[in-house]
């Protein structure tokens, strides 16, 4: 009974002694910096050995991934600082823009165009005050109804208001600056743009690219619904600039037609004065890229109420803003040889060749942003296509 108990208590004793053991040997090996892996003994100061590359990467896709990587590189030289670009473009204004329109007046209504008018045909005098008894409805002067139809129409006006933004802030587009509704969402992927186009090279760099640009064009929906909007107000003001200018020439072509019937009818009458220019107005023909260049209609709206010399000097002048300036002195001068009617279709010729400025000078701007997001995302496309070859 005693050597059982003697044995049971040595039995124990041996086990606690290698438990010990082995606690002492963990502790030793922890201090010496010596760590078991995998059977084998590994000083904690060793580098540990590279992993083993996955085959398809390594064989397929790494050559042309480096490749790749170069061609991002010279994308990311060329539009360096994406993120920066487009906050400055946000703040920038259009040289020689003062914030105000030359020839709107913002509270005019739009046109109604009338061509009769109600007049009194009869009246009579009631305690002391005369009071009209008949009415009868008059065909209106066509000089007055020509007047009355140089305020905007509700189409132009609707053109004038949509483009006021851009007048007043001077053409800096500040929708995308940093009140805007879209800044934080364009700042970030003009961010995302840089650190994609600078990052370093790495075997996997052709993988997943077309579906992350997907996903940045996704998130670019609004700024190409506004490109769109932007572009179509500018073709919807330079139409209405044509319109407004063929109006005003066939306008006076009336008048002078007028004039000339009245004059021959009458041999008294007052001969009708020539054109400023000495030539014979015409019925206008652009073709359908004139009717889109504004110098061009300012030529066909100054024809014959300017003297030669002073044509030129419109046509000398840099920008279309500048040029708008000179013939506002020129063209709607009261003076006896033009008449009100023609001053009034004149001007709102004008109204809406500036308009017509402004909705080009918007979407230029525009376009900026266009190739500063969309055109970095195809350019990117493009390379990876060209470049990215291996394995198909």
């Amino acid at each position: 009974m005693v050597l059982k108990v003697l044995r049971t208590t040595a039995g124990r004793s041996l086990i606690a002694a290698s438990m010990g053991l082995a606690i002492a040997l963990a502790i030793t090996a922890t201090i010496a910096g010596i760590t078991p892996v995998s059977g084998q003994v590994r000083r904690k100061s060793e580098p540990a050995p590279p992993a083993e590359p996955l085959p398809a990467i390594a064989n397929a896709t790494a050559k042309c991934s480096f490749a790749y990587h170069g061609a991002l590189s010279d994308l990311y030289r060329r539009d360096l600082n994406a993120a920066i670009t487009f906050d400055k473009l946000a703040r920038i204004p259009e040289p020689g823009m003062s914030g105000r329109w030359l020839f709107w007046n913002k509270s005019a209504k739009a046109a109604q165009a009338p061509q009769v008018a109600r007049v009194c045909a009869e009246s009579a005098v009631k305690q002391g005050r005369s009071r009209c008894v008949r009415w009868e409805l008059k065909a209106l002067d066509p000089a007055l109804a020509a007047i009355a139809s140089a305020n905007p129409t509700s189409e132009e006006l609707a053109a004038l208001r949509a483009l006021d933004s851009f007048v007043a802030d001077k053409g800096a587009p500040l929708e995308f600056g940093s009140n805007g509704r879209q800044h934080v969402t364009l700042l970030r992927v003009a961010s995302e743009i840089d650190s994609y186009s600078a990052q370093p090279a790495h075997p996997a760099l052709c993988n997943g690219v077309p579906e992350m640009m997907e996903f940045k064009l996704a998130r670019l929906a609004g700024l190409r619904k506004r490109l769109d909007d932007v572009a179509a107000l500018s073709s919807k003001a330079s139409t209405l600039a044509f319109k407004r200018v063929t109006a005003a020439r066939d306008q006076r072509l009336a008048e002078a037609k007028a004039l000339a019937a009245a004059a021959s009818a009458d041999a008294g009458a007052e001969p009708v004065k020539p054109a400023a220019t000495g030539a014979p107005l015409q019925p206008l023909a652009l073709t359908a890229a004139q009717r889109t260049d504004l110098p061009a209609l300012i030529e066909a709206l100054a024809e014959g109420l300017v003297t030669p010399e002073q044509l030129a000097s419109l046509k000398t002048q840099p920008t279309v803003l500048q040029t708008l300036q000179s013939a506002r002195d020129l063209l709607i001068k009261d003076d006896a040889a033009t008449s009100p009617a023609t001053r009034a279709s004149t001007a709102a010729a004008l109204r809406m060749i500036e308009a017509a400025n402004y909705g080009q000078q918007q979407a230029a701007r525009m376009k900026v942003f266009e190739g500063l997001f969309f055109g970095s995302i195809e350019r990117i496309l493009s390379s990876h296509k060209a470049h990215c070859t291996c394995g198909s």
